[in-house]
């Protein structure tokens, strides 16, 4: 999967203080906006996942809200995830579309598509790394999360 990694740079007690405000209010975003903090379960390290839902979602976004949200949260999709770069402060991001795979894979399964093993692979794995605009779209959401915690 394609990660990115922006411009957006956070001293630690930044990105601590980020963490502790979602953990309190998972919700912080309102306006149907979900993010939750999540520990990689590889590296320990703690991170923000985000997930679209039929009231914000990217911009031509195609999927099915079929992903129960953490912490009693409506149905929603998985788009990805933000963490913090401890040797540099950058914030790295990464798009994982579980439901662009999931929908490769019902056509695949009910014969749309005319693929065969491998390009049904390529097509999964181009799913699950999105479009530009899932990624633009994860990249404002912790910009407005940025925004809320810089505010209070």
């Amino acid at each position: 999967m394609e990660q990115e990694t922006s411009q957006w740079k956070l001293p630690d007690e930044e990105w601590r203080r980020i963490l502790t405000r979602v953990r309190k209010d998972p919700n912080i975003l309102g306006d149907n906006a979900y993010v939750r903090v999540e520990t990689d379960p590889e590296t320990s390290v703690e991170e923000l996942h985000f997930f679209a839902t039929p009231n914000n979602a990217p911009d031509g976004w195609r999927y099915a809200f079929q992903e129960q949200i953490p912490d009693n949260g409506p149905l929603g999709a998985f788009v990805g995830r933000a963490w913090r770069d401890s040797a540099s402060g950058d914030i790295q991001f990464e798009v994982i579309l579980y439901a662009g795979a999931q929908a490769v894979s019902a056509d695949y399964a009910g014969g749309t598509g005319n693929m065969d093993e491998m390009e049904f692979e390529q097509a999964v794995n181009r799913a699950l790394q999105g479009t530009p605009a899932d990624r633009r779209w994860l990249t404002e959401e912790y910009g407005r999360l940025i925004w809320l915690g810089a505010a209070h």
